[in-house]
């Protein structure tokens, strides 16, 4: 809601974070979402993002259904195209969370792009089919999950609308590790 945490300026969006001087809460950032304004299902979704290299940052580029069909978290699924965590310097996460795979039974399903050079903005993409999930960084490919074709929205929740998320979140469970 406040234009400081995130704005658009050359061409270029920026989502940021701000010190409030204050004890609670010590920092404001932005989140933005195309919640009822796109959703999409299948396709290809990129962004070319530089991420902010700082101890307890993070930021996300990631999609969540627009519809909670199958239930709440995980069931209905997640999409994490793109997470850093400033904790875990060098290094680039892309998940697929379901009812069957999650970090909370630890049955996570992703990879992570080791020493990848962040210092320049890098392109972040999904393909998404009703076969697969791939997940590249600048066309190189870093993980891919597919359907097991069992018809089973446990593990594979993803033949629904998705809404698609940017953010910039400060500590948490796992970026203030």
């Amino acid at each position: 809601a406040d234009p400081a945490n995130a704005f658009v300026h050359e061409g270029w969006l920026f989502i940021r974070a701000l010190a409030t001087g204050h004890n609670a809460p010590r920092f404001t950032s932005g989140r933005l979402e195309s919640t009822s304004r796109a959703a999409f299902r299948y396709g290809r979704i990129e962004a070319h993002i530089k991420v902010p290299r700082h101890r307890g940052t993070w930021p996300a580029f990631w999609m969540l259904p627009e519809e909670w069909r199958f239930g709440g978290w995980p069931n209905s699924g997640e999409i994490d195209i793109m997470e850093y965590v400033g904790c875990d310097p060098d290094n680039v996460h892309s998940t697929v969370h379901t009812a069957a795979y999650n970090h909370v039974l630890g049955t996570r399903r992703g990879a992570s792009l080791f020493r990848w050079d962040l210092d320049q903005p890098r392109r972040y993409s999904v393909d998404w089919t009703p076969e697969r999930i791939v997940f590249s960084v600048e066309d190189q490919v870093i993980f891919r999950f597919d359907n097991d074709g069992r018809n089973d929205p446990a593990t594979w929740p993803f033949d629904e609308h998705f809404y698609i998320i940017l953010n910039l979140a400060v500590g948490g469970t796992w970026g203030g590790f």
